[in-house]
C-alpha cells in the first residue's frame, strides 16, 4: 500500500514538470523567445523540408501546444527566420550533408523527420477525409508516409525512418497509433452529411415557393402541380431476412437464392409521378423502366393484368431515361389527366436533367393543346417546367436576387 502511495506520488510530480515545462515553452513562443532545442529543430525541419517554411511554422506551433484559435502562423514563421538568420552558416551546410550525423544529434534529426512525414501525412489525410470523403485503410497511409519521407534527409536516416513502415502489419498499426494519438485522428468510419449545404437548400427551398406561389397568383384557373422524378430500384433484393425451409428432416429440399447476376446487379428506374391534390394521384402514370434482360416478354405478357390502372412497365434498350421517353411520357400523362387538362391550370416540375430539357421535350409541350410556351428561366435553380396551359412555366429568379430586391425597395 506504501509502495503504490510513492509511486502514485512520483507520477504526478512527473506530471506536473511535463505541465510546467510545456506551459513555459508555450509562454516563450508566444514572447517570441525560442530555446536552444527548439530552435534547433525548426532549422532542421526548414531545411530537411526543402526550405518549406509553412512546415517548419507549423512545427513551432504543434510543438509549443498552443491552440489552434490562438496560434499566428505568421508570428512563427518570423521565429524560424529570425532562427535560421542567426544560425552560423557552417552549421545549417552541415545539415545537408552526412557529416550531421556525427556533430547533431540522431535523436532530435530523426524528430525533425518524423514530424515532416507526420505533417505530410496529416495534410493529405485530411484532404482525403474533407474533400474526397474517403477514410483511407492502413496500407493507404503507409504507402503515402512512405512515398513523403524527406529527400534532402541523410541516406542512413531514411533507411531507419522507412524501417518503421516497411515492417510486418502489427509494426505499421503500432506507428500509425502513435500518428493517431499525436495528431487526433481516430480508427472508424466517417460520419454520412448533406451533399448541398443547408443555406443552399434554404435558399432553393424560398426560390421554389416564391415561384410557386407567382404562378398560383397569375393563373387563371385552379393550379394542379405534378412533379416527377426518377429514382433505381434493385431488380432482385438478395439476403433479405424471412423464414427459411430447414432441410432436416426433408432431405430432399434444398432451398437457395438462384437468381442470376445480371439480375442481382440489374437495376429498373421508378419514373414516379405525385401531385399537390391527393385526389388527382391515382391517375397520375407509375411508370417501371427496364431493359430486355429485366423485362422478357413473357413476363410483361403475364403480370400485365397484375398490375394497378395507373402503373406502366416499359421494355426498352436501356434502363435510363431519356428524351424520347419525356416524349412518351408527357403523352401518357395528358391521357391519364383527360378532362383536367382543361378544367386546371397543370404545372409540370422537373429537375434540371438534360433529358427534360431537350427542345423536342418543349416542343411536344407546346402542341398540346395548341398552346404557347413560356419557357424555364435560366434563374431558375433545380426547378424546370415545360409547356403552357398544359404545362406552365413562371419566371423564377434566385432567391438571393429576390432579396436584394427586396432590400432596395
Amino acid at each position: 500500500m506504501e509502495g503504490d502511495i510513492v509511486d502514485l506520488s512520483r507520477r504526478i510530480r512527473l506530471v506536473q514538470r511535463q505541465l510546467h515545462r510545456a506551459q513555459r515553452g508555450r509562454d516563450d513562443v508566444q514572447r517570441g523567445l525560442l530555446s536552444a532545442r527548439t530552435a534547433s529543430l525548426a532549422i532542421m525541419v526548414y531545411v530537411f523540408s526543402g526550405h518549406d517554411l509553412d512546415v517548419a511554422a507549423e512545427f513551432l506551433a504543434f510543438s509549443s501546444n498552443v491552440k489552434a484559435e490562438q496560434c499566428n502562423l505568421e508570428d512563427m514563421r518570423c521565429l524560424v527566420e529570425r532562427a535560421y538568420i542567426a544560425e552560423p552558416t557552417p552549421r545549417i551546410v552541415e545539415l545537408m550533408s552526412d557529416a550531421c550525423l556525427e556533430k547533431r544529434s540522431v535523436c532530435m534529426l530523426m524528430s525533425a523527420g518524423l514530424f515532416i512525414v507526420h505533417f505530410l501525412l496529416y495534410q493529405w489525410l485530411c484532404e482525403q477525409n474533407c474533400k474526397c470523403g474517403v477514410a483511407p485503410s492502413r496500407l493507404q497511409m503507409v504507402r503515402y508516409a512512405l512515398s513523403v519521407v524527406p529527400s534532402d534527409f541523410p541516406p542512413a536516416l531514411q533507411a531507419k525512418l522507412r524501417s518503421r513502415l516497411e515492417g510486418p502489419p502489427r509494426k505499421q498499426r503500432k506507428w500509425l497509433q502513435s500518428f493517431r494519438k499525436a495528431w487526433g485522428a481516430r480508427l472508424g468510419t466517417l460520419r454520412s452529411l448533406p451533399f448541398t449545404p443547408l443555406h443552399e437548400m434554404q435558399e432553393k427551398a424560398v426560390a421554389f415557393f416564391r415561384w410557386v406561389n407567382g404562378a398560383f397568383s397569375s393563373a387563371d384557373k385552379l393550379p394542379l402541380v405534378i412533379n416527377m422524378d426518377e429514382a433505381s430500384l434493385a431488380f432482385h433484393l438478395s439476403g433479405v431476412v424471412g423464414t427459411v425451409l430447414s432441410t432436416k428432416p426433408f432431405k430432399r429440399v434444398m432451398p437457395g437464392d438462384r437468381a442470376r447476376l445480371s439480375h442481382r446487379r440489374g437495376n429498373v428506374t421508378y419514373m414516379a409521378s405525385i401531385c399537390s391534390d391527393p385526389a388527382f394521384n391515382k391517375c397520375l402514370p407509375q411508370i417501371l423502366l427496364g431493359n430486355a434482360n429485366c423485362f422478357p416478354k413473357r413476363v410483361l405478357v403475364e403480370v400485365e393484368g397484375e398490375l394497378g390502372p395507373n402503373i406502366y412497365a416499359w421494355r426498352e434498350n436501356s434502363s435510363w431515361n431519356n428524351r424520347a421517353l419525356m416524349r412518351r411520357y408527357i403523352a401518357l400523362l395528358c391521357d391519364c389527366l383527360g378532362e383536367v387538362m382543361q378544367e386546371r391550370e397543370v404545372y409540370l416540375v422537373l429537375d434540371m436533367a438534360s433529358c427534360h430539357l431537350h427542345p423536342s421535350v418543349l416542343k411536344l409541350a407546346m402542341k398540346k393543346e395548341g398552346a404557347d410556351h413560356s419557357g424555364a428561366s435560366r434563374h431558375d435553380r433545380g426547378v424546370a417546367t415545360a409547356g403552357q396551359p398544359c404545362f406552365q412555366a413562371i419566371p423564377c429568379q434566385d432567391a438571393r436576387g429576390l432579396a436584394r430586391e427586396e432590400e432596395r425597395n
